[in-house]
């Protein structure tokens, strides 16, 4: 459950004005986070803050297509994912952990995933949740975001599955414009993601200034005009996954 303790151990700032002091309130019909400084509020719907008031940029349009096309996909291509729960997914994802260490996976190499425990770990571009899930299951407090609320949900859905100690939060947000105060995460992971944003260089520069002194970036990036990107493309909508 979303409360003021969640606000406070998640280190979540205003967006709107670039590190406002939210405040959580709560009445019979809404909960909401609401900026001291600027007056923007944030609706908190079932335990998912929505950082997302309207895009401030030039690239609104843009981002508007990614959500579709990321939205869109979810529902053609992880219908499955509705049918899982606390008997399968924790196998599921133990499976996932056999093939991270057998590809070598940055998230094995580069955390690495054995020594999470405790570690403050956000995830930027959680997709469908089954990464944040895995690394919840390995003791990490972690924070995911996404910009696509469909996937948002069906990660909050994982993870309540696995979150025995209720020390996670998924939030709707900009990788642009992360809402989270400087100097916070131990380690921010982000997998085939970033190169998405119409400007990755300020979601790397969000990425350093949420990191605290000493923490780590793992971070995939792969060229989106590649041969084997619009092979993979392809082969969904001809699947019909897009």
């Amino acid at each position: 459950m979303f409360t003021e303790k969640t606000l406070k151990n998640k280190g979540l700032v205003c967006n709107n004005c670039e590190g406002g002091s939210l405040v959580f309130s709560v009445d019979e019909s809404e909960k909401v986070l609401f900026c001291r400084d600027c007056k923007a509020s944030y609706p908190v719907i079932d335990d998912i803050p929505l950082m997302l008031q309207t895009f401030k940029d030039s690239n609104q349009d843009t981002k508007e297509e990614i959500q579709s096309f990321w939205r869109d996909l979810y529902h053609n291509a992880y219908a499955s994912h509705n049918n899982l729960n606390n008997n399968n997914l924790p196998d599921l994802l133990d499976e996932l952990k056999e093939m991270f260490i057998a590809r070598n996976h940055l998230a094995v190499c580069e955390m690495p995933i054995a020594k999470l425990k405790d570690k403050k770990v956000l995830e930027v571009g959680c997709g469908a949740g089954g990464h944040s899930s895995l690394f919840c299951k390995e003791g990490a407090h972690i924070t995911s975001l996404d910009l696509t609320l469909d996937r948002v949900v069906a990660t909050k859905k994982k993870l309540d599955i696995i979150d025995q100690n209720k020390s996670s939060l998924v939030l709707q947000g900009d990788a642009e414009n992360l809402p989270f105060e400087d100097n916070h995460f131990d380690i921010v992971y982000s997998n085939g993601v970033l190169h998405h944003t119409p400007n990755t260089q300020k979601s790397i520069d969000e990425v350093r200034r949420v990191l605290k002194p000493g923490g780590v970036a793992v971070i995939m990036l792969y060229a989106k005009h590649s041969y084997l990107y619009w092979i993979n493309i392809f082969l969904l909508f001809d699947r019909g996954f897009t």
